[in-house]
């Protein structure tokens, strides 16, 4: 566990965020993650200490450290699955036979590993959130089976609501503490600061004993070990001009003038139910997909104006909002892109939806922040890809299956919060002028969406 978080920034997470707008990551680019960063921190820490004799000393290879690297951070080697697991054994000594080292550290399939475990304990009992998941129960509960040619760390079937325990665990923790609507203002408060200082910040000395920028830092480790919380008040002490802006911030959290959330939108849809190919078509006249059910396919409400886009596998989910099964499109499929800007809810949409209708807005006094609430990655990662195994030790895909659909019909969440920024000292007049006309702008656009 170690490996795992000595390449997280200052603030953790939130630092993350403020590498990826500092530095405007672009779609096609890896973007830069705290596992990018343990991965190189492991290899620094190695060269700096001089470790190569100590693992040659326990008979630890190259393939060891690579392994170490892909526990942390699992980069594929290949895209075709048969030349990826050959690449991966060559590189690591672990092949397809070894898949369920993976899921032990940071588990990519369904979210049951050691990681989440740790933080639930930890941050439960620091919050004072009840945490009524046993993992010492689900380790006693835990086999290595062959899954579809692949060894699997699998559950006992009687084990399921424990795992389900868990995700919700995940979930209310997350609801009531991570992701709180004041902390979250806190989050992107410290990221304004961070950002608005970041040119202007060069204290952390690189390999070449150049000084670097926080944004830089994270391409030199050496500069980066020197990056820690303590930034947030180094900025405050500061006397420099050029941070004026962001001790003005720093000043206002300490005396808890936040930003303040003024409008609030939840979005509430259910999860899996199965799987069907459907013929797709944009309902134009409505503004969203749509669909009508036929047997045995479910075919798109077509416009007279708009032709069939083609097929593709839709997901069939309960619409928690209708209180009726309805579908999505599964968002890997090529074709989704033609309807990703007339369907997609996103922060950068919201606010431009807005000033569409009210130009007038304070465009630099206002954000859009979407806190999204599910089990699991978009419930992705969740209970839907464990396995379980009865008492006899035996895999029955058949119940498998319905344990999926009966217990994968998850709550996912999106809050949608407007966040005012003006101080409280400001003009209250122009206060109330400004919030006013922002209410009204989201409210217009949230009943043009259709939103609840």
């Amino acid at each position: 566990m170690c490996f795992f978080y000595i390449g997280h920034g200052p603030f953790s997470h939130i630092f993350e965020h403020i590498v990826s707008e500092i530095r405007g990551d672009q779609k096609g680019k890896e973007i830069w993650k705290h596992e990018i960063a343990s991965i190189e921190m492991f290899d620094h820490l190695i060269k700096e200490n001089k470790l190569d004799d100590e693992f040659k000393n326990y008979e630890l290879e190259e393939k060891e450290k690579e392994f170490i690297k892909q526990l942390i951070y699992r980069r594929p080697y290949d895209e075709d699955p048969e030349e990826e697991d050959r690449a991966r054994k060559e590189k690591t000594g672990r092949g397809k036979d070894k898949e369920f080292l993976y899921q032990i550290v940071a588990n990519q399939t369904n979210g049951l590993d050691v990681d989440k475990w740790e933080y639930f304990a930890r941050d439960c009992y620091m919050l004072g959130i009840s945490n009524n998941f046993d993992y010492r129960r689900c380790m006693q509960l835990a086999r290595v089976m062959k899954v579809k040619d692949r060894k699997q760390i699998c559950f006992r079937d009687k084990e399921m609501f424990d795992l389900i325990e868990m995700y919700h665990s995940r979930y209310t923790l997350h609801k009531r503490a991570c992701k709180h609507k004041t902390g979250l203002i806190i989050d992107i408060m410290i990221t304004d600061a961070l950002k608005a200082g970041n040119e202007h910040y060069r204290k952390f000395p690189d390999s070449n004993d150049e000084l670097l920028t926080m944004s830089e830092a994270i391409n030199d480790m050496k500069a980066y070990t020197h990056l820690t919380d303590d930034v947030l008040n180094d900025i405050g002490r500061s006397t420099v001009d050029e941070l004026k802006q962001s001790r003005y911030i720093i000043n206002r959290l300490a005396k808890r003038d936040l930003y303040k959330c003024i409008c609030r939108k939840t979005r509430t849809v259910g999860d899996y139910i199965g799987q069907i190919s459907c013929k797709l078509y944009y309902d134009s006249k409505d503004r969203k997909l749509a669909v009508q059910a036929s047997s045995p396919d479910i075919v798109f409400k077509q416009d007279e104006t708009e032709e069939p886009k083609g097929e593709m596998t839709c997901t069939i989910y309960h619409d928690l909002n209708e209180g009726t099964p309805t579908v999505k499109p599964e968002l890997s499929v090529d074709m989704l892109k033609h309807f990703k800007e007339k369907t997609q809810i996103d922060e950068n949409t919201i606010k431009a939806g807005m000033m569409e209708l009210d130009s007038d807005l304070p465009e630099k006094e206002f954000i859009i922040k979407i806190a999204k609430f599910d089990y699991g990655s978009g419930n992705k990662k969740t209970i839907k890809n464990v396995t379980f195994f009865n008492k006899k030790g035996k895999i029955d895909e058949e119940v498998n299956q319905v344990y999926r659909v009966r217990i994968n019909q998850l709550i996912c969440e999106w809050d949608i919060l407007v966040i005012y920024k003006r101080s409280s000292n400001t003009d209250k007049a122009v206060i109330e002028a400004e919030t006013d006309k922002i209410k009204k702008a989201f409210e217009k656009y949230s009943k043009e969406q259709k939103w609840i």
